[in-house]
């Protein structure tokens, strides 16, 4: 799980065990990103997540999906988030 949003987005909540790279960053921190197995990404609802999902595909990786609703879907179906 790859999550794309800001700094303070993050800080407000975060799924446990995601990969947090800001958008804006993540060209320059490709190699942080799993390449051998699917990367989920998200963000808060989805315009971001998407940003980074063309990407990653671009730089080569094929197991990559766009979470849709992203972090807002996940709290609305009741999953948890950590401010850890």
């Amino acid at each position: 799980m790859l999550d794309t949003r800001g700094q303070d987005e993050w800080e407000t909540g975060h799924i446990k065990g995601a990969l947090h790279i800001y958008v804006g960053h993540l060209e320059e921190r490709l190699a942080e990103v799993p390449k051998d197995k699917p990367v989920a990404v998200i963000c808060n609802v989805g315009h971001r997540a998407g940003l980074g999902a063309s990407i990653l595909l671009r730089a080569g990786l094929s197991q990559v999906y766009n979470v849709l609703g992203s972090v807002k879907a996940w709290v609305v179906a009741g999953y948890p988030v950590t401010k850890d």
